[in-house]
């Protein structure tokens, strides 16, 4: 990632990303739209429970009561505005930006690795914009890109269907000759970023993930899962030194036989993650079909199911010719692991 800040567009869902703090968009009278419902534990669209009394002078609000350890921080931001203009929403996210990413670097104890923020595309729904794009996402990002430059921090951008997606999308290239969104990559890796999005647009590309696709998510590597359910399992750690040695899918049969009751279950849990990572939000944004991965979690499924999206997933599922679909070569959570 950028050393002072880079602007990332997927397409997904902002409430379901793994991230350090997302904006969810309200009014002034804190209404909460049936899409960010669940987010705050409403059945149904309405006014939102236990609000602030007011907005204290301010665009953007850090719910306090809602602050869950291991969670985004989560900041309402008012956003909804009849005839606003274009640059009521700019200054929202400009808002966002600065006072989340402080309050992330004042809450954790990892304050080298820059903030990863993220937000809709504000005033594209109830806040009445929907109908020239263009124009909100011309004067909204470089808006998000300047805020993310200045207080050094990463953003998602995160779009909803394919439109919109396809809408940000061009409205950065127009802005790439001005604001020199690739400067931390040197010009070989941009050839080679050029290169794979031309195969991806052709459709000559296939998509092969590991591990480290979902690290970010909070899922760990093979040696991390080990030692993970090691600890799961009450081994001592001079038998898990032991077999160190070992494959790690010698180690994870070894471990399944001292413990055969218990140890799938100690996996489920190893592997538990809710939330999909940045990296894979990139990756199902691609126009690509086919994909392959060695990992057991469901977290790309998810990511890539968003907006009404299809992806088949193999074993498991009969595929067609047009379908996009997901090879799983180790087998995924809640069926068979291809672990030991």
């Amino acid at each position: 990632m950028a050393r002072n800040g880079h602007v990332f567009v997927i397409d997904g869902d902002v409430s379901q990303l793994a991230c350090d703090a997302w904006l969810l968009p309200t009014d002034h009278g804190f209404s909460i739209t049936e899409s960010f419902c669940a987010a705050v534990g409403m059945s149904r669209a309405g006014v939102l429970p236990g609000r602030p009394e007011s907005w204290e002078g301010h665009g953007c609000l850090f719910l306090e009561h809602l602050d869950v350890k291991g969670r985004p921080h989560l900041w309402l931001g008012d956003i909804g505005r009849s005839g606003a203009s274009f640059d009521h929403y700019a200054q929202r996210a400009a808002e966002f930006i600065e006072r989340a990413a402080h309050r992330v670097r004042q809450t954790r104890g990892d304050r080298d690795r820059p903030p990863l923020l993220a937000m809709n595309v504000i005033g594209s729904g109830h806040g009445g914009k929907r109908s020239d794009r263009g124009g909100l996402l011309a004067t909204l990002l470089p808006a998000i890109h300047d805020a993310a430059h200045e207080h050094r921090c990463d953003v998602v951008l995160v779009t909803y269907g394919p439109v919109m997606y396809a809408a940000a999308q061009a409205a950065r290239r127009r802005l790439e000759g001005a604001h020199e969104f690739w400067t931390d990559l040197p010009q070989s890796l941009r050839q080679v970023g050029d290169d794979l999005a031309s195969d991806a647009k052709a459709g000559n590309l296939v998509v092969f993930m590991g591990a480290g696709v979902s690290v970010a998510a909070g899922v760990p590597a093979w040696k991390q899962l080990l030692a993970k359910i090691g600890a799961d399992l009450g081994v001592p750690i001079s038998e898990l030194e032991a077999i160190q040695s070992l494959d790690p899918r010698d180690q994870a049969t070894v471990l399944q036989r001292l413990h055969h009751n218990e140890f799938d279950a100690a996996v489920q849990r190893g592997l538990a993650a809710d939330r999909p990572a940045l990296l894979h939000g990139l990756l199902a944004s691609l126009p690509v079909k086919e994909f392959v991965t060695t990992n057991f979690d469901t977290l790309f499924e998810r990511a890539a199911r968003t907006a009404h999206r299809s992806l088949v997933v193999i074993p498991g599922e009969p595929v067609h010719a047009s379908d996009r679909w997901l090879l799983k070569l180790h087998g995924t959570l809640g069926d068979d692991l291809g672990l030991t």
